[in-house]
């Protein structure tokens, strides 16, 4: 029972705290030291009634200590030496510019109420940007030069992260489309006979008709032919492991239906056979019934095929198998041929359709072959979709 109630109560909770927060004032918040919401609750009271002057020492504090607490905080990175710092410094310096952008976009009485200090921030942020894309860049070719694919899908997104800072920086572009060629994965897929039955090549064909479009990403491509000039990192294997095909069967079925329909009428007798009359002598009668019939013959046709397959994913690197299902698909060929003698009458509406139908010719075993490989294709493509995420 407890279960039951956690979830509500735990989001009751939190309906609470934010209402709550929502109803903490601008100094409580100035209190407890959250400089950033204390100032932007103090700030969005004043553009709503610039003569609010009592907020304008709690905005004015705010301000101040969340820049100077910024300012610490670059002061510690650049103490670091370290040379990922810059990305953090940036968005420093980007903070405290979009802070001062907002008091000055209060009426200017205001401002001048509030006599805070103008600071130049761009040219920190602007030494910042460029030291961090000149940082993402060396560590995309860093990444580039230990020639793996993996590291080149990394570099490819410092690139991006230089991009962030700096577009068309140096020769990124070009490096870009190098880490993308260098990291890209391919892989093989084949499909091959495994049983010792003669398949008919066309039903291979038709396993072979998978989508690679819905599989292929920006990483890892798939291929239907051998390419000699590329290095096949996966294998895919659909390896057809049974194949079933059942004798053709025939079976006859014989019955009948029967009901009864009025035929005129007949004397009323009593239990000892008497006839009855009525009180003044005149022959009682009853309405007389008599059975009719329809014989029925039922020629049952049924053939049915199977196929199993294996999917395997092989890592052509390790040499190891990754993933191996199975996947099966059948089809059934079923005709029923009818005929009737007698009183059609009787017959249920089911078997008065089926009347006049004559024998089909069975399909061929090709046939019945190529009927599952139709299902089979469909199940093996939402399989590989699926699966997507194996390979990567």
């Amino acid at each position: 029972m407890k279960t039951k109630y956690k979830l509500p109560i735990l989001i009751c909770n939190l309906l609470i705290a934010i209402i709550f927060s929502g109803c903490v004032s601008s100094e409580r918040l100035l209190e407890k030291g959250d400089y950033d919401a204390a100032f932007e609750k103090s700030l969005k009271k004043i553009q709503r009634n610039p003569d609010k002057t009592g907020e304008f020492s709690i905005l004015k504090k705010a301000y101040t200590f969340a820049q100077r607490s910024d300012s610490d905080k670059i002061e510690e990175y650049r103490k670091s030496g370290q040379p990922n710092i810059w990305g953090n410094v940036y968005q420093l310096y980007s903070s405290q510019n979009q802070r001062q952008g907002k008091v000055k976009s209060l009426p200017y009485k205001v401002q001048s109420s509030l006599g805070l200090p103008e600071q130049d921030y761009k040219l920190g942020m602007e030494d910042a940007r460029l030291k961090a894309a000149e940082y993402h860049y060396a560590l995309a070719q860093q990444l580039l030069n230990q020639k793996d694919k993996r590291k080149a899908r990394d570099a490819y997104q410092e690139l991006n992260n230089v991009d962030y800072y700096i577009a068309n920086y140096k020769d990124v572009s070009s490096l870009k489309t190098k880490a993308l060629n260098q990291g890209k994965i391919f892989v093989l897929i084949r499909v091959d006979n495994g049983t010792n039955n003669q398949v008919p090549n066309e039903f291979i064909t038709e396993l072979e008709r998978i989508n690679t479009s819905r599989l292929n990403s920006t990483w890892v491509l798939y291929d239907l032919n051998n390419d000699a000039n590329k290095c096949y990192d996966f294998n895919l294997l659909i390896n057809v492991q049974e194949v079933r095909i059942s004798r053709e069967l025939v079976k006859e079925n014989n019955y009948s239906f029967d009901k009864e329909v009025e035929d005129g009428v007949q004397p009323k007798l009593d239990r000892n056979g008497i006839v009855l009359k009525d009180s003044i002598g005149n022959i009682l009668y009853e309405k007389r019934y008599r059975k009719i019939y329809c014989y029925v013959r039922d020629l049952e046709q049924h053939k049915e095929s199977y196929v199993n397959v294996t999917v395997s994913y092989y890592d052509n690197i390790s040499h190891t198998l990754i993933k191996s299902s199975n996947l099966d698909g059948g089809f059934a060929f079923n005709h029923i041929a009818t005929t009737a003698n007698g009183d059609l009458s009787t017959l249920p509406s089911n078997i008065r359709r089926r009347l006049g139908s004559m024998p089909a010719p069975f399909p061929s075993d090709f046939d019945m072959l190529m009927q599952v490989s139709f299902v089979l294709k469909d199940k093996i493509n939402s399989y590989l979709q699926t699966n997507t995420r194996i390979i990567y």
